[in-house]
């Protein structure tokens, strides 16, 4: 009598281990809605606004001590005005979009700050 053998080849076994599956298509991908672009030049921030506010308010310049005194914000003022280091003021802050100007005096070490006309519409429009 002879023997048969069941088991299969080891090039058997791959073939039926890796036998191709019917692929399914994948579904298309949706594109995610277009959000509004924002008009950055009639939106401020919270605090910038604040900050406007108490120098469209006041009829004499302000420090940054008066307006921590005035608006609540205790820090943070370099990104809001500008750092104040005498080089040109960083796009994106009060002072280097034209909205607010510094001044030094002689004699105190305190810049004093206050609005522009492009600030004041700037405030208008946020509003």
């Amino acid at each position: 009598m002879v023997k048969v053998s069941t088991k299969k080849k080891a090039s058997e076994k791959k073939a039926t281990a890796t036998k191709a599956s019917p692929k399914k298509k994948a579904a298309p991908v949706k594109a995610a809605p277009a959000k509004p672009a924002k008009d950055k030049a009639n939106k401020l921030g919270r605090n910038k606004a604040k900050i406007l506010e108490a120098l469209a308010k006041s009829k004499v310049e302000l420090t940054r001590a008066d307006l921590i005194e005035k608006t609540g914000i205790t820090n943070g003022f370099a990104a809001l005005l500008g750092a104040p280091t005498g080089g040109a003021p960083s796009k994106g802050t009060l002072e280097g979009d034209g909205l607010v100007v510094s001044a030094a005096y002689e004699g105190n070490r305190s810049l004093f700050y206050k609005i522009t006309a492009a600030g004041r519409a700037a405030l208008q429009a946020a509003k």
